[in-house]
């Protein structure tokens, strides 16, 4: 099994599975784009809805902070939706490859199993469902190592910063 993925792996820079890998990158970053888009619009809608609900109930002399509360929310909106495209990366590739996983196979057994029968594609709808799986499982792994991030990565760096 390792000398199977070995070949996969020194097979990986030829032009057919480069296709494929440009294919999925461009896939992923579309993803990521119209999600990030999608919930930046979003925000902008529920910002603006509040600042015209804390108008509407504190008067005009709450236009000022209300502007101020919306524009400090917007820029810490879109540093989240950066910083959570940056995250969730993993998992939307691990999403995408699931749309690729047979076309890979493919090649890979043209190249090294001429003589075996070629494999089956999965159906389009269980290639969806297990690479959602998997993606769920990028995020859950994510979710646990937030806390060492926290408190060795970045965390870490803050701290020694804070108490220098």
């Amino acid at each position: 099994m390792l000398n199977d993925a070995v070949k996969a792996l020194a097979q990986m820079l030829s032009p057919p599975l480069r296709a494929v890998l440009w294919k999925s990158i461009a896939l992923a970053l579309a993803l990521i784009a119209v999600a990030a888009i999608a919930l930046d619009r979003l925000l902008i809608w529920l910002v603006g809805a509040e600042s015209a609900s804390l108008e509407t109930n504190f008067g005009p002399p709450a236009h000022l902070p209300a502007s101020a509360l919306a524009w400090a929310l917007s820029i810490a909106a879109s540093l989240g939706i950066v910083a959570g495209s940056i995250f969730l990366m993993p998992a939307v590739t691990a999403f995408v490859a699931s749309f690729f996983a047979d076309q890979i196979a493919d090649e890979v057994e043209r190249v090294h199993y001429p003589a075996e029968p070629p494999g089956v594609a999965l159906p389009l709808w269980l290639a969806i469902a297990e690479g959602g799986k998997t993606a769920l499982l990028a995020i859950v792994v994510y979710l646990c190592a937030v806390p060492f991030l926290l408190f060795a990565g970045f965390g870490a760096l803050i701290f020694f910063l804070a108490t220098a």
